[in-house]
């Protein structure tokens, strides 16, 4: 497993060399590690990386990596310059599944990725359900092993 952060950053990464000119916020980042590690738990049974995600009110987070950006406040993020950016170390069916949440999922809006997230039962069950608002692993592969579509899980 590695750490949320290094996927993170890969994100940054992948959104700095897109054609596309998107932007990436910290709201909208949330989300994409999220669907990050909800690919990665369908298609091998494990997750991408090691901390763990919460329900909170715009949706799922990963508290450590929300904080590291945070004085970014609603900004397009940037790479850092002291961060070594050693992802390219990733085996492939990691890299292959952060460049796949990110080429289908990074032209949408943070409000739009915050609303999806809000109909799906993960964050559902966590907000509404659960003390601690923690989103277990098992709660988000059991979704997104019946939620995408297998071309999904082969077409990366």
């Amino acid at each position: 497993m590695i750490s949320a952060l290094k996927v993170a950053r890969f994100l940054i990464f992948l959104k700095e060399n897109d054609q596309r000119g998107l932007e990436l916020s910290n709201l909208k980042l949330q989300k994409l590690l999220y669907y990050c590690q909800g690919y990665y738990l369908a298609r091998y049974g494990k997750p991408l990386f090691e901390e763990t995600i919460e329900a909170w009110r715009y949706g799922p987070v990963v508290p450590k990596v929300y904080f590291h950006y945070k004085s970014f406040g609603d900004l397009d993020l940037k790479v850092e310059s002291e961060e070594n950016d050693d992802f390219f170390q990733l085996e492939q069916e990691k890299l292959s599944v952060i460049a796949y949440v990110w080429k289908t999922l990074g032209e949408l809006s943070a409000g739009t990725l915050v609303d999806k997230t809000h109909s799906e039962s993960p964050w559902l069950n966590a907000w509404f359900h659960s003390d601690d608002k923690v989103i277990s692993n098992k709660q988000i592969q059991t979704y997104f092993s019946k939620n995408i579509s297998e071309k999904m899980l082969v077409s990366q």
